[in-house]
């Protein structure tokens, strides 16, 4: 679309698929493997999107309670699929966004993206403390090989990159 900017909106997972069964096993691996899905190809795109829903009356019995739905992702106080959903991602570049890539089983954030210097503001990265907890593998490397300033707030659960004086591209490698 020309590089227009794009909302997926209203997408989500039916949590009571396979006749309720992760009710009574409290195994929602394939729900979990369904979302990551959507959000691998959300985050392949570039796009932003939403997630359809939360619903904070949601029970595992009623669900939504709204047209026989049961599509939020917490459930009784409690989140559903959460490795599927809550995952990292840039959000705001200081400069254009490239790709970004998660891998949830090595715990691995890898973002590219074109630094530009006449932005001050630092690039803002959510990592989720699940998976980073409080001293990840960080590293900002530029196309000559030099390391990024960078910042790790664990309270936050943000990293900051700053570009300083660099324009060109950036690979920001997170492992937890």
């Amino acid at each position: 679309m020309e590089n227009m900017p794009c909302l997926l909106g209203e997408f989500g997972l039916a949590f009571d698929m396979n006749n309720r069964s992760a009710f009574k096993t409290g195994n929602y691996k394939l729900h979990e493997e369904a979302v990551s899905m959507y959000y691998d190809a959300v985050d392949a795109n570039l796009l932003h999107s939403t997630i359809w829903n939360y619903s904070a009356g949601n029970t595992n019995k009623y669900g939504d309670g709204w047209n026989d739905e049961d599509l939020s992702i917490f459930s009784e106080g409690k989140e559903r699929a959460a490795s599927g959903w809550k995952r990292p991602y840039p959000m705001a570049t200081a400069g254009a966004p490239l790709s970004f890539k998660w891998n949830r089983k090595k715990s691995e954030f890898i973002f590219n993206y074109i630094a530009d210097s006449g932005i001050k503001a630092p690039t803002v990265i959510y990592l989720p403390a699940e998976y980073f907890g409080a001293s990840p593998k960080i590293e900002a490397k530029t196309q000559t090989g030099k390391d990024l300033r960078h910042e790790y707030s664990p309270e936050e659960q943000r990293l900051f990159v700053h570009n300083g004086d660099y324009d060109g591209e950036v690979e920001v490698s997170v492992i937890g």
